[in-house]
């Protein structure tokens, strides 16, 4: 009773097409051969009349994809290849890296069902795809009403998909496709072409807040044709219906971790259709290899996959849903994914970034050293102008100590000691003209000469206090005597300078890293007595924390040191005392885990005939000095046996290799 009806369908369109074309031509009689009108009603007309109810659709509604029909159809909440740009745009911005997937479907009568689509994502604005699909065939016979030859026939049918998706939050991801479809009919002597402009709109979720066991659910819901096509041919017009499509999938991981059993299911309603089921499941192996039962109206289709690195070969057997009286065919699909993947840009961003911060921050410490250097020459050339050599001196020594092989401040600086020599010879000179002229006081003035003395020689050999406490001692013999007081001033206020440039050295050093003599320069600041309790407290604070960087700092160095000498174990506890005192730092995390697969390596066989090939095929790639290849691959089985001695020992074999390449 339905080929029945569908037969009757048939030669109403049939009649439809050869008015048409008797309206088109100028000669009466001609119609296409039999089996080319077949052909051409079953791929090319708008609409197409369905055994099961009184809808219609278009030929590209059946779909595309080996991987996807092999599972029956079943591909709404699956975003796993290219295919998404027609299958669901809602799964766009899922796919994380560029891809691209080329399918191809034989038809009877030489027909052609072709496929390709492009991905492209971006990190912020979303992922933008492309993809065309074509049905046709070529040199379809024509001939009269007498059988006499008139010429060959042409069909096409293109559809051009130009798709956006993005990700929201509450991981719901949306898309949209704009499809612009162009029918072409070339008889031998007349044309008549159709063109149409649709939309899709699509969305997936999934959902995190499900218990364990429901995990990996992905729902996904799509409207097909939400802004319909309308194809007009010659004076037909016809208005391709809007269809909605809602499917579930949800992937096991079984007990290898690499095995997977995934199931998938569709249902779909279109405008004046029976409601329709796709069902599929999919197995598997290693992430390698593939094996898909599918269901879908009336019969079964049976798919296969196989993948290598970032290409997916895919192949699935059947007929079209929409003819089952054709015979079933063979359709293939190639799917390739290049380029980084999103997390990885990323991460190169954030490396640039902070190695950029550190650049500049390198630039800028050394312009502030320059700058200080130049300032602290600046002043003590204006001291010097003004007589003050003292003052002079400090600023030039402060230079001396930013940069020891200035020889600008080297040689102004031996010109102030010059002239403080000078002044000191003139103020003993004067000091022994008093004790000239006053002998009673000759005694006082020799012990008040000795006390400047030791004061200035502790002065010279940076000792302050000591300085302090033989000047004070020479003026408890001579409170009024100028030299002391002079230098007991100045003294403390270079005391306080000396605090001041000390603690701005430490400064430096512990942000240059180097935090003994940061340690060393807030030692030497507490040597000078310092009373103020605050600035006690805060500089024992200082000291504990840079003890604690350099402590840290010294662990992580010997840890590296035992690492690289193959003393695993000692190695684990200088990485441990680091991470104490740096729990999260990720260099330190990642010479633990190494030191600790290590540490505890043994012999043991291969868990899988997988991991064996590829050691092996590594072993081969590290002969022939392919080091980077080889890390690849052991870096991978690594994961399955983190404690092999034999794949520890190539991953170290390699990585010095390509450290001494």
């Amino acid at each position: 009773m339905n080929r029945q009806r569908n037969s009757i369908e048939m030669k109403n369109t049939m009649v439809a097409l050869m008015n048409i074309r008797r309206r088109m031509s100028t000669k009466l009689g001609k119609y296409v051969g039999i089996g080319g009108v077949a052909l051409l009603l079953a791929m090319a007309a708008p609409a197409r009349g369905q055994q099961a109810d009184g809808g219609f659709e278009g030929i590209f509604s059946y779909g595309v994809g080996a991987r996807a029909l092999g599972l029956g159809g079943a591909y709404i909440a699956a975003a796993l290849d290219a295919s998404v740009v027609y299958w669901n745009p809602g799964g766009l911005d899922l796919l994380t890296r560029k891809s691209m997937t080329l399918f191809y479907s034989s038809l009877p009568l030489d027909g052609q069902f072709n496929f390709v689509s492009y991905v492209h994502p971006t990190v912020s604005t979303g992922t933008f795809g492309v993809a065309v699909l074509r049905v046709g065939t070529d040199g379809i016979p024509e001939r009269d009403e007498l059988g006499d030859f008139l010429g060959q026939s042409n069909f096409a049918q293109i559809q051009l998909l130009l798709s956006y998706g993005k990700q929201l939050p509450y991981n719901i991801s949306i898309g949209t496709t704009l499809k612009i479809e162009q029918q072409d009919f070339q008889f031998s002597h007349s044309q008549v072409s159709g063109r149409g402009i649709g939309a899709d709109v699509g969305l997936i979720y999934r959902p995190e807040w499900l218990p364990e066991f429901l995990q990996n659910l992905s729902l996904g819901f799509i409207i097909q044709n939400a802004i319909p096509p309308i194809m007009k041919i010659a004076e037909a017009q016809v208005r391709v219906p809007r269809n909605y499509k809602f499917g579930i999938a949800k992937l096991f991981r079984l007990s290898s971790k690499n095995d997977a059993l995934s199931f998938y299911g569709d249902v779909e309603k279109g405008e004046q259709k029976d409601l329709k089921m796709h069902f599929g499941v999919e197995y598997a192996y290693q992430g390698g290899a593939m094996l898909r039962l599918g269901f879908t109206e009336r019969q079964l289709v049976f798919g296969a996959g196989i993948a290598i690195n970032r290409l997916q070969i895919d192949y699935s057997y059947g007929s079209y849903d929409f003819s089952p009286e054709f015979p079933q065919n063979h359709r293939v699909s190639i799917s390739l994914t290049f380029g980084k993947s999103k997390q990885e840009i990323i991460e190169l961003a954030k490396r640039e970034r902070e190695e950029a911060i550190a650049r500049e921050a390198a630039q800028r410490a050394e312009f502030q050293r320059k700058l200080e250097i130049k300032t602290n020459i600046e002043a003590g050339l204006s001291f010097f102008q003004k007589q003050k050599y003292f003052d002079a001196l400090i600023k030039f020594n402060a230079a001396l100590n930013l940069d020891p092989d200035n020889e600008e401040a080297a040689m102004w600086a031996r010109r102030a000691e010059e002239k403080l020599k000078e002044e000191e010879e003139r103020e003993r000179e004067r000091l022994r003209r008093l004790a000239a002229e006053k002998a009673q006081e000759q005694q006082r003035v020799k012990f008040v000469e000795n006390q400047l003395q030791k004061g200035i020689s502790y002065f010279n050999a940076g000792k302050y206090n000591e300085a302090l406490t033989e000047w004070r001692i020479g003026l408890d013999r001579d409170p009024d005597n100028p030299s002391l007081k002079k230098w007991i001033a100045r003294t403390k206020e270079q005391i306080q300078r000396k605090i001041r440039e000390l603690r701005r050295q430490s400064e430096l050093l512990a942000a240059r890293g180097r935090y003994l003599e940061a340690i060393d320069k807030l030692s030497e600041l507490k040597r000078f007595g310092v009373k103020d309790e605050k600035l006690l407290a805060k500089v024992n604070s200082d000291i504990a924390q840079f003890r604690r960087r350099m402590n840290y700092e010294e662990a992580y160095r010997r840890g590296v040191t035992e690492y690289f000498n193959k003393n695993y174990k000692a190695a684990m506890q200088f990485f441990e005392q680091a991470l104490r005192l740096d729990p999260n730092n990720p260099n330190v995390k990642e010479y633990y885990k190494k030191a600790e697969a290590r540490a505890n390596a043994r012999e043991e066989p291969f868990k899988t005939p997988e991991i064996e090939r590829k050691y092996k095929k590594a072993v081969l790639f590290y002969a022939q000095r392919k080091y980077e290849a080889a890390l690849k691959l052991l870096q991978e089985i690594e994961k399955e046996q983190p404690y092999s001695k034999q794949i520890l020992k190539l991953i170290d074999d390699a990585e010095e290799a390509l450290r001494n390449k």
